[in-house]
C-alpha cells in the first residue's frame, strides 16, 4: 500500500510538534522564573490545537477524533487574547485585573453557540456529522450547527478577532516606544515581537483577500495552514532570541540600564549625599520591615519602585554601591528572617517546610533552601533541630 504525504501534512505535523514543544518550555519558564511567559506559552499552545484540528480535517483523520469535534475554534479565538496579554504583562507588569475575562468572550460565545454539540452530542452523532463535511473543508467551517448565529459566521469572525488583537498589539508597542529610545535589552524582545506580528499579519490579510475573491477552497489553506507557518516562523525565531524565550532578566536589564544612565550622566557614579542615603534608608524600611513587601510572592525591582516612589536605577545603585547588595539578597534576607521570626515564635509546629516557605514569600522550597543557606550557613532543616534542642 503507497502513503502519499503531502507537503501540507509535513508543514502541519512540523508545527504540531514544534509548537507543543515551544508551549512547555515557555509555560515552564513562566510558572518558574517569568509570569508573562505563562501567556505567551498558553498563546501557543491554543494556537498549536486549533492547528491540529484544522490537520485532522485537511486529511480526513477527523473521523478517529469524534470527541474533538468543533473545539479548535475555541483555541483559534484564544491565543491572539494570551498574546496580547503576554505583551501587556512585559510591557506593564501587575497590570492584569478581573476585566481582563472580557478578552476571551469571544471564545465563551462560540461555546455557548455550539453547547449543544460540544456537550449535548454523543460520540456517534458527532462522527455521523464530521463524515457528512470532512470531504469538503469549506462545508467543514461553514458552522451550520449553529444555535443563534448564521452560516459562515464564525470562520470570518475568528479573523476579525486575530485582526482586533493584532491592531491592539501594534498599538501597544506604538504607544510604549515611539518617540524614545528603545533600551538595549529590549531590542531582541521587539525584534521579536515585529517578526511573530509580521507572520500574524500574514494569517490575516491573505485569508481576507481570499474571502473577499471568492477564492473557494483556498480560504481553508490561508485560513489555518498559515498559522502553522506562523508557529513555525515565530517558534524558530524566538530560538535566536533566548530573553524572549527565557524570560526577561530584570536584574541583568536594570544593570544595564544603570550603566547607560552612568555614561551618559557621570554624576550617578559619585558618592551618594548622606541625606540622600538616609532618605532611601527611611523608605526601604518603610517598605521592607514595616509592610513587608517582600512577602508577596513575585515581588520585583519595579514593585519595591512604585511602592518607595523612587526610581529604578536609584534604587539599584543604592543597594548595589551603598549596601553592597542586590535586590535579591535584600528581599531573600528579608524572607530569612521572617522565616526564623516565625520558628522561634512557634508557629512552626504545624507547617511543613513548603509552607514555611510560602509564608516567608519564597516561591518554592528550592529557592528557599538555597537562600536559607546562604544567609544561615546551614539547611532550615538544621536550623529547626538546633532550635529544638535549645
Amino acid at each position: 500500500m503507497e502513503i502519499v504525504i503531502h507537503l501540507k501534512d509535513l508543514v502541519y505535523l512540523g508545527s504540531h510538534l514544534f509548537g507543543m514543544v515551544i508551549s512547555a518550555v515557555l509555560l515552564y519558564v513562566g510558572v518558574r522564573k517569568y509570569a508573562p511567559n505563562v501567556f505567551l506559552g498558553f498563546s501557543f499552545f491554543t494556537l498549536t490545537y486549533g492547528t491540529f484540528i484544522a490537520w485532522l480535517v485537511s486529511s480526513g483523520n477527523f473521523v478517529h477524533f469524534p470527541a474533538l469535534y468543533r473545539t479548535g475554534n475555541i483555541g483559534g479565538l484564544l491565543f491572539p487574547a494570551f498574546f496580547y496579554l503576554y505583551i501587556r504583562a512585559v510591557l506593564y507588569p501587575n497590570s492584569h485585573s478581573k476585566r481582563d475575562l472580557l478578552f476571551f468572550l469571544p471564545a465563551f460565545l462560540f461555546v455557548a453557540d455550539y453547547s449543544h454539540v460540544l456537550f449535548g452530542m454523543s460520540i456517534a452523532e458527532k462522527r455521523a456529522l464530521i463524515m457528512q463535511e470532512i470531504f469538503d473543508p469549506q462545508l467543514f467551517v461553514a458552522y451550520n450547527q449553529s444555535l443563534f448565529l448564521p452560516k459562515n459566521f464564525h470562520t470570518l469572525f475568528r479573523t476579525f478577532v486575530i485582526l482586533f488583537y493584532l491592531f491592539l498589539s501594534v498599538r501597544l508597542l506604538i504607544q510604549r516606544y515611539r518617540g524614545k529610545e528603545i533600551p538595549k535589552f529590549e531590542r531582541p524582545w521587539l525584534n521579536w515581537m515585529v517578526i511573530y506580528l509580521g507572520f500574524l499579519s500574514l494569517m490575516v490579510f491573505p485569508f481576507l483577500a481570499a474571502n473577499l475573491l471568492k477564492m473557494g477552497s483556498l480560504q481553508y489553506d490561508l485560513s489555518h495552514l498559515t498559522a502553522s507557518v506562523l508557529i513555525l516562523g515565530s517558534g524558530f525565531a524566538i530560538l535566536f532570541f533566548p530573553k524572549v524565550l527565557y524570560g526577561h532578566n530584570e536584574f541583568e536589564y536594570l544593570r544595564v540600564v544603570q550603566e547607560e544612565k552612568a555614561e551618559q550622566d557621570p554624576k550617578t557614579t559619585e558618592v551618594w549625599p548622606a541625606e540622600k542615603s538616609a532618605l532611601l534608608e527611611g523608605k526601604l524600611k518603610e517598605v521592607m520591615e514595616i509592610k513587608k513587601a517582600y512577602l508577596q510572592k513575585g515581588y520585583t525591582l519595579a514593585d519595591l519602585a512604585k511602592d518607595t516612589k523612587i526610581p529604578a536605577y536609584q534604587l539599584t545603585y543604592y543597594i548595589n554601591q551603598i549596601q553592597d547588595s542586590t535586590f535579591h539578597d535584600l528581599i531573600n534576607r528579608h524572607r530569612i528572617e521572617e522565616t526564623c521570626s516565625i520558628i522561634q515564635s512557634g508557629e512552626f509546629q504545624h507547617l511543613t517546610l513548603e509552607a514555611l516557605a510560602e509564608k516567608s514569600g519564597f516561591n518554592n522550597r528550592n529557592s528557599f533552601s538555597v537562600a536559607f543557606k546562604k544567609f544561615k550557613g546551614m539547611k532550615p532543616s538544621e536550623f529547626l533541630k538546633e532550635f529544638q534542642r535549645g
